[in-house]
């Protein structure tokens, strides 16, 4: 088990902030929303249409650190590759992996949130990374990549099934997946599913706003 420390250093600028996360020799540049101004939006809202769903977008979540902490260790899963992020939230996978990769998609499907990362992207001058509203429940039939990132995905038990099926299509199509997540009893029929195509897997503990907090991060691909 290994235990990644992150470390946050925050400029204050108008409705967002911007983080500078350092994770080994790196530096990121990372645009984060107001939690004040995310969830006066979100109460408004809430009294609009009580179906609104929680932002959960809007925060940098212990599975994402944990995955760029893999990452950082095994450059070969993006180094010189196209890689694709799909339920991005933030997007801190896919600016590390910008880093590296030939060619970066990082995507999710609230306009809103693609539009945080858009900003990131450009303050850390990613030409390469593209930044796209994608619904992983109904991707373009021309979407492909050499390494897809999911990072805190599977949460929710109705959306299983939809995101084993768009996991099993990549893979089938030579995709390497990396998966991190918490470890949350009710996923754990989820993650039985996947252990046929799992040829690594760690436990990460990161050290996440001074708590220690496991993670599991799990190699995904088709045996030839």
């Amino acid at each position: 088990m290994r235990i990644l420390p992150f470390s946050y250093i925050q400029s204050t600028m108008v409705s967002k902030s911007l983080q500078y996360i350092s994770c080994g020799i790196h530096q990121l540049g990372l645009y984060v929303p107001d939690q004040e101004t995310v969830r006066q939006q979100y109460e408004h809202q809430l009294q609009v249409n009580e179906e609104t769903p929680f932002p959960y977008w809007t925060k940098v979540w212990p599975a994402a650190l944990s995955i760029v902490g893999f990452l950082a260790e095994h450059l070969e899963f993006i180094k010189d590759r196209k890689v694709l992020e799909l339920g991005a939230g933030l997007g801190l996978p896919s600016l590390f992996s910008a880093l590296y990769a030939a060619e970066v998609c990082c995507s999710d499907y609230l306009a809103e949130a693609v539009a945080i990362v858009q900003q990131s992207a450009e303050y850390n001058k990613f030409h390469h990374m593209d930044c796209r509203v994608l619904n992983w429940q109904a991707l373009p039939e021309n979407i492909d990549a050499d390494t897809l990132l999911l990072s805190d995905v599977n949460y929710d038990p109705a959306n299983f099934q939809a995101l084993y099926q768009t996991m099993h299509r990549f893979l089938e199509n030579g995709t390497t997946i990396i998966l991190a997540t918490p470890q949350r009893l009710m996923a754990k029929p989820f993650i039985e599913l996947l252990v046929p195509w799992c040829i690594e897997q760690q436990e990460i503990t990161v050290i996440h706003l001074e708590q220690p907090v496991i993670t599991m991060v799990m190699v995904l691909k088709k045996a030839h």
